[in-house]
């Protein structure tokens, strides 16, 4: 059985314009590629943006993102197509990172936890799209479904808000939870899995999305900071300084497995920063210390680093995954994509 606890909600919903960032407008820096590398817009039928947010029977990924012909993970490589400078006359603080396709264009949204508000970035030209001012300071944030809504987490306030992202980004809901919690992923059955930073042993709840706690996954390592979904499976990574460790557990509806647990020094890993999977099944985290992403199988096993300092890494923090692009953050405010040669 799992211990279970109920969190006073309460909701609130208004709107947000845009702010005036316009020190902090990004700037882009494009490779060779970028035309035929640009994502563009997708059919007709592709965008269609279903009303609801959940995801269906297919993941993320398979349901949004079509799969590069002849990509192997294993032995391609990932080469840098663009980067995108956010830092302004503030230093910017990129936690999360996420990408939306919202009419016929792509868009990069990011949470900016040092200058508590969330902000979109136009693929394109790497210019910045539209700004929300959050209560607190942003942590995570996570795509629903397939269309342009947004979960995000303000440990901080003890809130995760819901937001839709349009030509402004609008906060459609607010919930007040009981916990602080940090990093939220959204599951095959559409509840959200949010971890609950400081707690020992680890553990995780699994909502609904009205927020209430569906159960508890309990008996983790301690302080699990960072998740990701992967198939019916959750990727779990800890960081308490003594017990670094990354933990898979298989879901179903009345239970839970754990499949494995790996420790920090097996994975070569000094200090994770960002988790993501990609449409073929593998994990991929950022090590800030070591300046790179560590490539891994769902099985666990450490397959390369596929991305260091000499590839142009410099702190690498919040990472994700889509249509077989790489998207992360760097401490210096950079945003950097790649995609497979």
């Amino acid at each position: 059985m799992f211990g279970v606890q109920h969190p006073e909600i309460t909701f609130t919903k208004h709107v947000n314009t845009t702010d005036n960032f316009a020190a902090n407008i990004g700037t882009t820096n494009v490779t060779d590629k970028q035309k035929d590398l640009s994502l563009g817009a997708e059919s007709r039928d592709e965008q269609t943006v279903p009303k609801d947010l959940s995801l269906g029977p297919k993941s993320k990924d398979e349901q949004t993102v079509p799969k590069v012909v002849g990509t192997n993970p294993i032995s391609d490589k990932l080469k840098l197509v663009k980067v995108i400078n956010t830092k302004g006359v503030t230093s910017p603080d990129l936690s999360s990172i996420d990408v939306l396709n919202i009419q016929d264009s792509v868009k990069i949204v990011v949470a900016d936890n040092a200058n508590s508000c969330i902000k979109c970035y136009n693929y394109d030209d790497g210019t910045l799209h539209c700004v929300c001012k959050t209560s607190g300071k942003p942590r995570c944030l996570t795509k629903l479904g397939n269309g342009n809504h947004v979960a995000v987490t303000i440990p901080t306030h003890r809130q995760i808000i819901f937001v839709e992202v349009d030509s402004i980004i609008t906060t459609t809901k607010s919930i007040h939870t009981g916990k602080s919690y940090s990093w939220i992923t959204q599951l095959l059955d559409s509840s959200l899995a949010v971890s609950v930073w400081a707690s020992d042993p680890g553990y995780v709840d699994i909502l609904d999305l009205n927020g209430h706690v569906i159960r508890s996954i309990s008996d983790l390592p301690p302080e699990p900071r960072y998740l990701t979904s992967l198939g019916e499976s959750l990727l779990v990574m800890s960081y308490k300084y003594t017990c670094k460790a990354f933990t898979r557990v298989t879901l179903s509806p009345s239970s839970r497995h754990i499949d494995w647990v790996k420790s920090r020094d097996s994975m070569m890993l000094k200090d994770a920063r960002g988790i993501t999977c990609d449409g073929h099944g593998f994990i991929y985290v950022t090590d800030f210390d070591r300046h790179s992403v560590v490539q891994i199988s769902a099985d666990g096993d450490v397959i390369r680093d596929i991305m260091t300092q000499q590839d142009g890494l410099v702190n690498p923090r919040a990472v994700c995954f889509v249509r077989d692009c790489l998207y992360l953050t760097q401490e210096n405010g950079e945003i950097k994509i790649f995609t497979w040669t």
